[in-house]
């Protein structure tokens, strides 16, 4: 009887036991599979900046040089037309420029110097052309200024006391004009015109027909032919 019951125990658990080992030996499912055999990609290198294209220095524009007349040299004089006193002043091609103050003061006179006083100055110096805003006209700029003798210096030669004075008509201003003799003289100014020599004429000209060179700040005028 239990040799019969055991041959049936074992025929009953055998199908069990064969489906548990082929349980255990079965192999991992492809989804686990594909997991541990994705391919690792390597790491791609980040693209090195690109360098920045250096900038061309760009040349600073020349200014352009303003062309003085063709008629220069000339010389230049301001006064009053009567008197003893005047300035001279010779205007070069470049802007440079020398001249001379004179003034005679006869009745000014001691022992040491019975023959007079005279007021002198020596100069030089330099214009520089900023404009020239029409055919007649040159705008200019007093850039050097120099005098030979110190001003009050004096010292006596035949009986004549020379005393150095300052460059009159020069000095006083920086802001300089200089008007060609085809300037119309109805746009210029009545101090200027006060010294130009065609205001001694019986009709006075239309135009300036002499070169003339304007202080701005003091009104001085200086004219060639005067």
């Amino acid at each position: 009887m239990k040799t019969m019951w055991k041959k049936f125990l074992a025929a009953a658990l055998a199908p069990v036991l064969i489906a548990a080992l082929a349980a255990c030996g079965a192999p991992a499912s492809n989804e686990n599979e594909e997991a541990q055999n994705i391919p690792v990609q390597p790491a791609q290198e980040s693209p090195a900046p690109e360098e920045s294209p250096e900038l061309e220095e760009v040349p600073a524009a020349e200014e352009e040089e303003i062309p003085w007349p063709d008629a220069l040299p000339l010389t230049f004089v301001f006064s009053s037309g009567a008197g003893g006193w005047f300035t001279e002043l010779e205007l070069q091609p470049d802007g440079s420029f020398t001249g001379s103050y004179h003034d005679s003061e006869m009745g000014e006179f001691a022992e040491d110097y019975p023959n007079g006083t005279v007021y002198v100055c020596e100069f030089s110096g330099r214009f520089e052309a900023l404009s020239h805003p029409d055919e007649n006209t040159w705008v200019l700029s007093l850039e050097e200024l120099t005098a030979s003798q110190t001003m009050g210096e004096s010292w006596i030669e035949e009986g004549i006391r020379y005393v150095a004075a300052t460059p009159y008509g020069v000095d006083g201003g920086t802001a300089f004009t200089l008007y060609a003799p085809e300037t119309p003289t109805s746009g210029l100014s009545e101090q200027f015109l006060s010294w130009w020599p065609g205001r001694y004429e019986e009709t006075a000209p239309a135009t300036l027909q002499y070169w003339g060179l304007l202080n701005e700040a003091t009104g001085s005028g200086f004219f060639t032919g005067a």
